[in-house]
């Protein structure tokens, strides 16, 4: 990430991401084994917060997507 110029507050944001999804999947699970689009949007969906009238979980939601969808290299997903 850093060869393509990223900044530094986005190889952390990317980071926080990865390590919160690993955490979510827990230890009997790899990246390479997560094969269902499901596991990544139940994961997502707990970045939903439903006393947020501004819908600001909207932007860390599909943030976390991009990151997912770009981090685990997933064309299978």
């Amino acid at each position: 990430m850093k060869e393509n110029g990223s900044s530094e507050h986005h190889q952390n944001n990317n980071l926080k991401a990865v390590i919160a999804f690993a955490k979510f999947i827990g230890p009997c699970c790899t990246f390479d084994q997560v094969q269902r689009k499901e596991q990544i949007i139940t994961f997502l969906n707990t970045k939903i917060n439903i006393e947020d009238n501004e819908k600001k979980w909207i932007t860390t939601w599909n943030n976390y997507l991009n990151i997912r969808a770009g981090g685990l290299s997933s064309a299978r997903i």
